[in-house]
């Protein structure tokens, strides 16, 4: 009996349409019995015969042929060889590394995967020593073959891992395996040596874990900076509290009072400077840091920051040396936010200062190249380590704790180094370390050598220098729904000779403003029921022409550049960030006034 596989082969071979060449193996079994291998040779004779139409029909007669008996030996020989085409063909295929090579040394077989990771071909590396002395240093090499045929002692083996060198130059991390697989005719031993390539999961767990180290080290620094923030708004407010509770003592003398007042004063600074900072971070984390850019002169701003850390300076006795002789250095045109701007050159500068021992110095030098300002601050300080210099100016770095005897949460660079970014410049910081001093240089775009519509500096207001201004007979309402800022607000309008109408809803706003006709109408925005904006929209839409002109001027905590722009496309004429300053409060209503009476819109 044939099987059904070899019948249907053998009526292929006997096709019409064939050449009548057989050549096959087959497989015969009676019921029961053995199973017989043959090998039949022949050729198939076929007789025509035509179809009514004429086509021709062939059909096979007869095979004549030869019919061998296959040995067990020829039979087993033939199987080996497929099972070894089948090994070659796996082998080749595999997706990892694989070398057959002899006891000997010499490679027998590498696959397609070595080759194409390693960049070697068998002529390439046809003996082991060839191939470690490609992979490691000669000197090593023969360590590292040893270490890689011990990792197939045994039973099992134990994977070794070791780093080598490609083709192209690469290092790549390997885990090899040794094997033996036996002895071939000549009596050698053959062995086999495959390996898992382990780069990219090496590549992407170094990865993740320096992400779990900086995630680790940022809530480290998140930590330390919320208590560093708990002691620095706590410390203004120990003072603040500390000196109320001694000024309500009635044996107190007048001047102890005015000392009390000047501390209160400066730390309540303190804390609205810390609040303005955090401020800053949470918009620049959210990208909503933004700039009011104008044409602005910068050495102008330069001599107002420096004007502005005198103070400080001489407190530390420390020695600030301003290098820009504005009589020497014209003045120099930038288009950008002169607050900003002179922010930054104040963080620059308090920081050099905070930085230096008493007799040290700090100096300020400018350099203008082409379309570029530098600014450089040195100072002769305690230095920057190089470590630390990398991370200067990240959010939450701070240096060794032993500098903490100098205030601040370490916010300043990083909110210069962002505004610097916003205006197109960079600011770097060198270091020699330790003891050794720093120096920080900040680079800007300047706007032209043709100075256009800059600020008359000689003109601007200087709140501190000025007189207090008079607001006789200026009639204002003033709207907050919190008591003490009205109160404040009502004091401070009524010193300045205003008269004045207080409320504290925006109901009771509208009433006043069609009752009272004020020239100026002062609103809080964040009010119950109608809030700032709400309030502005009733009275533009008032019957009254004279009440609906009435310039209104927003009084906000919400500070920065996006809550002016939103005030002023609201249509309010003047914003005004709290804690409010009653000089510029006071000037702001007097520019209001002689704009009304102008007639200037």
């Amino acid at each position: 009996m044939l099987p059904w596989r070899d019948r249907k082969g053998f009526q292929q071979a006997c096709d019409p349409e064939g050449n009548g060449e057989v050549k096959m193996r087959l497989q015969l079994s009676n019921s029961g019995g053995p199973v017989r291998h043959i090998l039949i040779r022949g050729r198939v004779f076929y007789s025509v015969s035509y179809l009514p139409e004429g086509k021709p029909i062939r059909t096979a007669m007869r095979l004549i042929g030869i019919v061998s008996k296959l040995s067990d030996r020829q039979f087993y020989q033939k199987a080996l060889a497929e099972s070894d085409q089948r090994l070659r063909w796996a082998l080749q295929h595999a997706p990892i590394p694989i070398i057959v090579h002899s006891d000997d040394g010499q490679i027998i077989e590498l696959n397609r995967a070595w080759e194409r990771i390693t960049g070697y071909s068998l002529e390439e590396i046809p003996t082991l020593e060839t191939w470690a002395a490609v992979s490691w240093d000669r000197s090593t090499a023969r360590t590292m073959l040893e270490q890689i045929h011990h990792a197939g002692d045994g039973d099992a083996g134990s994977p070794l891992e070791l780093s080598l060198r490609t083709k192209d130059g690469q290092y790549r991390r390997w885990l090899f395996y040794s094997a033996a697989l036996g002895s071939m005719n000549n009596g050698r031993e053959v062995k086999m040596i495959s390996a898992l390539d382990l780069t990219e999961r090496k590549a992407a767990e170094e990865e993740r874990n320096r992400a779990l180290d900086q995630a680790e080290a940022a809530n480290n620094s998140k930590d330390q900076f919320l208590a560093t923030l708990s002691h620095e708004l706590r410390t203004p407010l120990n003072a603040i509290l500390g000196w109320i509770f001694l000024m309500k003592q009635d044996a107190v003398r007048p001047e102890l009072q005015k000392e009390g007042l000047e501390v209160i004063e400066r730390n309540a600074r303190a804390q609205s400077n810390l609040i303005a900072d955090l401020l800053d971070i949470s918009r620049i984390v959210a990208g909503k840091l933004r700039l009011e850019p104008r044409p602005l002169d910068f050495v102008a701003c330069l001599e107002s920051a420096v004007n502005n850390v005198r103070p400080l300076a001489n407190e530390k006795a420390v020695q600030v040396v301003n290098r820009v002789d504005p009589a020497i250095l014209p003045r120099i045109a930038m288009y950008g936010d002169p607050v900003r701007v002179e922010q930054v050159l104040l963080n620059v500068l308090v920081n050099a200062i905070k930085f230096t021992p008493p007799s040290g110095r700090v100096e300020v030098s400018v350099k203008v190249s082409e379309s570029l300002l530098h600014l450089t601050v040195a100072d002769t300080g305690i230095g920057i380590s190089p470590e630390f210099l990398t991370c200067l100016f990240d959010r939450f770095s701070q240096a060794d704790e032993s500098l903490r005897k100098d205030r601040g949460l370490g916010l300043g660079l990083t909110i210069s180094r962002h505004i610097v970014e916003l205006h197109g410049g960079k600011i770097s910081a060198m270091s020699e370390g330790p003891g050794k001093g720093a120096s920080f240089t900040i680079q800007l775009p300047t706007a032209s050598d043709q100075l256009v519509n800059l600020p008359d500096q000689s003109s601007l207001s200087n709140y501190r220098e000025q007189h207090a201004q008079r607001l006789d007979d200026v009639k204002i309402v003033a709207v907050d729904d919190n008591g003490d800022a009205r109160e404040f607000l009502d004091r401070v309008l009524r010193l300045h000779g205003a008269k004045v109408a207080s409320v504290d809803s925006a109901a009771k706003a509208i009433e006043a403003v069609q009752q009272f006709r004020p020239d100026i109408v002062l609103c809080d925005l964040m009010m119950p029921e109608m809030d700032g904006f709400a309030l502005l929209r009733q009275i533009r839409a008032l019957d009254d022409e004279m009440a609906r002109a009435v310039p209104v001027v927003a009084l906000t905590a919400f500070a920065g550049a996006e809550n002016r722009l939103k005030t002023k496309q609201a249509g309010f004429q003047v914003h005004l960030d709290k804690p409010i300053d009653p000089p510029q409060l006071i000037d702001a209503i007097n520019t209001l006034i002689k704009t009304k009476k102008t007639g200037k819109r």
